[in-house]
């Protein structure tokens, strides 16, 4: 069973959303972004061992 942590950094490299995951395998999953002000985002999903698995730049438009 594998955990990965996703979280959301800011522009700034601040971490302002973070949740981890269990045995996700290859599923989707909803992410509760509704308090984050708009702006361009940092999306970095990592395994238990901390390596990085995907990262992307979002945008949270409001």
């Amino acid at each position: 069973m594998q955990t990965v942590t996703i979280a959301v950094l800011d522009a700034l490299g601040r971490e302002v959303y973070r949740v981890r995951k269990t045995d996700m395998g290859l599923s989707e999953t909803a992410l509760s972004l509704g308090r984050i002000p708009g702006g361009i985002y940092l999306l970095r999903v990592t395994s238990d061992s901390d390596v990085l698995l995907h990262q992307q730049k979002i945008t949270i438009r409001d």
